[in-house]
């Protein structure tokens, strides 16, 4: 009986010890500001630290450290050893040292240094991780007490942010220099300007993935492993999307078959047809947006994606200023180029009328806003115009394909530098009974009184010259006019009777 009343004394005694060690582990845990003694955070000495001098500490000690590139060119690279100082490689880790060794001589090479991040200047979120440690739960308390579990703590050191300083060197790291044979990963997409949609297959590419790699860098530290063994394919960057997608291929299928309006132009002969990758992008469906079911009820008009359609519209179909292609009379077929005879679009007026119908969602067939039209809505320059040739000092007059007149002219005098601008012109206007006035190659005032006046590029034009008796040849060389079309006064009549303001006037060498 005594020794069972014994075994009860001692029983209770160590239950009111154990709750005792318990009380004062809680209370002590409670009341603690500090690391006890002897603590050790990622094996740094943290004794008798508040969290705030904790954190201060870790974070100088970690961000003091160099971080390490190694080349990987082994083919097995799990024994390479974790560095974070390499200029102190052998004082700091003879373990280390010899691993590296070991490794150089199986594979018969040296361990290359890409490159070394040092100030790493990274700031930690690591003050809950401490705090959780400084109060830890009763059960931890009581058994780092009895030396059961090891005061030397292990916190993941999570990266918050980084600063300048490494953003910097990290930026500039040789790894990341693209070369000539450098292929550039691209994810697959749906082609907006090809007929049918086409998928374009993704770019399985050889630049590095900058963010993988800066992620691997900032867990290795995190987790106190300065150093990382670089192996290029392991951070080849890969396409996230391939053609074979079932998303894309949803998108491509719900283009194909998505109806839009058809708006076609005709423009002086010919029709233009707006496809509809250009209406995808009038109405700003571009590739960012297909991920969304498009409702064309819902879809609203891109301004400058219309601008930029009528503008291409006036530079492939404008033809005033620029070059026409002319049969001539004695010289057969000839470019001509400058001079404002043509077709113009106003730009502004049809990129609002487009907006307009655009917004109704209409199907049209329509002609361009015209600033500006060729004559009697002529494909170019057409069958009824006046020709000037000046090599010839002729001038003819053709209605309908059909010559009307033709006569010897005088234009203006190349030696006194009023030569006659080629170029293809309208006629402003014409009026009879005026003076023509201006200046001589003396500076001196002229006034030329005429019948017949009809003026097609500035103040130059045609007219009688009935001061002149002789017409043609080669007058014009060094006795022509002061840029104008001298005429017969029987022929100028003939043709200010034929024409009128608009016509088309051709002059050409």
């Amino acid at each position: 009986m005594k020794i069972i009343k014994n075994h009860r004394i001692l029983f209770i005694a160590i239950i009111l010890l154990i709750a005792l060690i318990f009380y004062m582990c809680a209370n002590k845990n409670y009341e603690s500001k500090i690391f006890p003694m002897g603590t050790k955070i990622n094996n740094i000495d943290c004794s008798g630290l508040t969290v705030n001098k904790a954190e201060k500490k870790l974070t100088k000690e970690w961000n003091k450290k160099s971080f390490i590139i190694f080349e990987s060119n082994a083919k097995d690279t799990k024994t390479i050893p974790l560095i974070w100082d390499i200029k102190g490689i052998k004082s700091n880790n003879e373990k280390l040292s010899k691993d590296i060794l070991k490794h150089n001589l199986t594979n018969n090479k040296e361990t290359k240094v890409l490159a070394e991040l040092s100030g790493l200047g990274i700031t930690y979120d690591i003050k809950d991780k401490l705090n959780s440690e400084l109060h830890p739960s009763l059960l931890k308390s009581f058994l780092r007490k009895i030396h059961i579990i090891s005061n030397n703590i292990s916190v993941y050191m999570e990266v918050k942010k980084v600063d300048k300083t490494f953003d910097n060197q990290f930026n500039d790291l040789k790894i990341f220099k693209e070369s000539d044979d450098t292929i550039i990963t691209k994810n697959a997409y749906i082609d907006l300007n090809s007929d049918n949609f086409d998928i374009v297959k993704e770019v399985y590419g050889n630049n590095i993935d900058k963010e993988l790699v800066k992620s691997t860098i900032l867990d290795n530290i995190s987790k106190g492993e300065f150093n990382l063994y670089y192996s290029k394919k392991e951070f080849y960057d890969n396409p996230e999307v391939i053609s074979t997608n079932k998303l894309l291929l949803e998108e491509q299928e719900y283009l194909k078959n998505l109806e839009f309006p058809e708006i076609t132009y005709k423009i002086y002969g010919n029709t233009v047809k707006i496809k509809k990758q250009q209406i995808l992008k009038m109405y700003g469906i571009t590739q960012k947006s297909l991920s969304k079911k498009i409702n064309i009820d819902d879809l609203k008009v891109n301004k400058k994606a219309v601008e930029q359609y009528v503008h291409k519209l006036t530079e492939k179909y404008d033809t005033a200023w620029s070059d026409h292609e002319f049969n001539s009379t004695k010289q057969g077929k000839i470019t001509v180029s400058g001079g404002d005879y043509g077709y113009f679009i106003d730009e502004d007026e049809e990129t609002s009328k487009l907006i307009s119908i655009l917004k109704k969602k209409k199907s049209v067939v329509r002609t361009p806003i015209y600033s500006q039209k060729g004559y009697k809505n002529a494909n170019d320059i057409g069958d009824t115009y006046v020709e000037i040739d000046l090599t010839y000092q002729t001038l003819w007059l053709y209605k309908d394909g059909e010559m009307v007149t033709s006569s010897p002219i005088v234009t203006g005098s190349v030696a006194s530098g009023f030569a006659t601008p080629p170029g293809v012109y309208i006629l402003k206007y014409k009026t009879m009974h005026t003076t023509l006035k201006g200046k001589n190659a003396d500076g001196t005032d002229y006034e030329s009184p005429v019948t017949y006046w009809m003026p097609f590029n500035g103040g130059i034009g045609m007219h009688d010259a009935t001061w002149r008796s002789t017409f043609g040849g080669s007058i014009y060389l060094s006795g022509g006019s002061h840029g104008c079309v001298n005429m017969p006064y029987e022929k100028a009549g003939i043709v200010y009777r034929n024409i009128t303001a608009g016509f088309p006037i051709v002059v050409h060498y």
